[in-house]
């Protein structure tokens, strides 16, 4: 009985890392992309600062209709405010991430569990606000705006699209749940050397987004 307690003690601790690994590097990501619209502004490349402001536009607008009608419709108008809040104000991810790592339970009149809201919102970052902006930084970089803040900006972008996906993949391949009603598809990766294999997930994608 006391390899499965070991085995839970090690997922967490990998869930924590992970989680908030992420949720810094989107908000790092974010702050990247702000100013390099004020550098794309500046430069006068105003259809590059157009189309980060548009991504993270369509982003922030994704998020909140998952927040607002997919998760938190049936809520008290107050805690509504509150969780669109942490959307607009770009806290979003750092929410998310302590309240899986906490363990909270899906509050009442929800329709997903908090760890399934987490994977929403990260794949809305990834799929439409950090591969957009990265193709339009490198597009950027390329033609001219080969500054040292364009070169962190694009990188920051081109680690948390690899680390996201990373984090997504890894996290629904260790739930308990997932190995358990999904075994065809999940349980494939090692409990004991989660560090590592965190490690080499996100050094390949990073890689292969490169």
């Amino acid at each position: 009985m006391q390899a499965p307690s070991t085995v839970e003690i090690k997922d967490a601790n990998f869930s924590s890392l992970a989680l908030f690994s992420g949720a810094f590097l989107c908000f790092f990501d974010l702050i990247c992309d702000l100013v390099m619209v004020r550098e794309f502004t500046m430069n006068k490349q105003y259809k590059s600062a157009q189309a980060t402001i548009i991504t993270l536009a369509i982003s922030l607008g994704f998020q909140l209709i998952i927040v607002y009608g997919g998760v938190n419709m049936k809520l008290r108008k107050r805690v509504i405010v509150r969780e669109l809040l942490y959307v607009i104000l770009c806290v979003k991810p750092g929410i998310d991430a302590y309240r899986v790592v906490t363990k909270k339970p899906q509050v009442p009149n929800t329709a997903i569990s908090p760890k399934k809201e987490m994977i929403y919102i990260r794949g809305i970052e990834l799929f439409v606000q950090c591969i957009p902006g990265v193709f339009v930084q490198s597009i950027a970089f390329v033609t001219g705006q080969q500054t040292a803040i364009a070169a962190i900006s694009l990188f920051s972008g081109l680690l948390t699209a690899a680390f996201i996906s990373a984090s997504i993949s890894i996290e629904k391949d260790i739930g308990a749940e997932q190995r358990k009603h999904q075994a065809d598809f999940c349980g494939f990766l090692p409990l004991k050397s989660m560090v590592k294999t965190c490690f080499i997930s996100v050094l390949v994608l990073l890689i292969a987004f490169c």
